[in-house]
């Protein structure tokens, strides 16, 4: 479609073999229309998967012809885990034991190529560019046991993507088999900012814990800073309450403005102080009835961390 004076008209379509895992498997670049699909082929002995890298001439009308296509990415069984496009490079993340992050050249259209592979535990589900040379992954940890695999935990992981190969720079694990963060679908939650001057980005990843063979669970924001030099530092981590077993009033997602972090979540809105060590400010409770419905037995509570040791401020 075209946007025209204000008005959206028809132009051409489109068509390959396969389905798109999200919005971030398309992308239009210099006129070139890229889609990366899983393809699922049914036998009665077998299920063949196919991933696969179209490129579309997004100029024409009537129809969207084929550039090139790149096929073969993943090994047998594998489908499309994460995609991210950005220029003419792009990232494509296949999984079903280990996770290939490959890396791709589309400089040319007619000949996409693969540039590298790079294999690691887990997989990462939506992936975040930092810099030119930095990128973020955030999925779940794995492992493979008698060829069975299983989530083990939420996986943050820096690359640097400056080679052909990418590279795993640093991992931070929140470990737990049934831990999650909302990230791996909803993309939103993932918070990011680069304070202007500054060379670091901080990031903010809501993540749902479950600890003490999986009876204990606390849901916390893990506030990250990303060092435009190659380092992945954690430096808060959030919460509401410290009530056990909450399973409702969880942080959705913050907002960073200035020096100030705003988490929000079902019932309320608390503010933490970037600058003075990620301590408590204010909050102000919007759903007094969702907050006492659950059981809450006192006002939400701060937590900071400094380092690896978590403080608490007396009352």
């Amino acid at each position: 479609f075209e946007l025209e004076d204000h008005e959206l008209s028809y132009k051409a379509l489109g068509q390959v073999d396969g389905g798109p895992l999200n919005q971030f498997s398309m992308d239009e670049y210099d006129g070139v229309f890229r889609i990366a699909v899983t393809g699922y082929e049914y036998t009665n002995q077998e299920t063949i998967i196919t991933n696969t890298l179209y490129l579309l001439d997004a100029t024409t009308d009537d129809e969207m012809t084929e550039i090139s296509k790149l096929t073969g990415l993943g090994k047998p069984g594998e489908r499309i885990y994460a995609v991210r496009f950005s220029q003419e490079t792009a990232y494509v993340v296949t999984f079903v034991s280990v996770d290939p992050l490959y890396k791709l050249d589309l400089s040319d259209p007619e000949n996409p190529v693969v540039l590298g592979e790079w294999y690691e535990e887990g997989v990462s589900d939506y992936l975040h560019v930092i810099t030119d040379d930095l990128m973020i992954g955030v999925g779940r940890q794995a492992e493979t046991s008698d060829g069975w695999t299983r989530f083990t935990g939420v996986k943050i992981a820096l690359y640097d993507t400056s080679a052909d190969t990418v590279v795993n720079l640093e991992t931070y694990l929140v470990e737990g088999e049934y831990s999650y963060t909302s990230v791996i679908w909803n993309h939103k939650a993932f918070m990011y900012f680069t304070p202007e001057g500054e060379d670091f980005t901080y990031i903010a990843v809501p993540v749902s814990v479950y600890s003490n063979n999986y009876y204990r669970y606390s849901q916390l924001m893990y506030v990250f800073k990303v060092h435009h030099s190659g380092d992945l530092e954690l430096v808060a981590e959030l919460k509401h309450t410290d009530e056990v077993n909450n399973y409702y009033d969880t942080i959705e997602k913050a907002v960073m403005i200035e020096n100030y972090i705003y988490t929000l979540s079902y019932s309320q809105i608390q503010v933490f102080n970037m600058d003075d060590n990620f301590n408590f400010v204010d909050s102000v409770v919007f759903n007094e009835m969702y907050y006492h419905l659950y059981n809450y037995t006192e006002e939400p509570v701060d937590s900071t961390v400094e380092g690896d040791v978590t403080t608490e401020p007396v009352e």
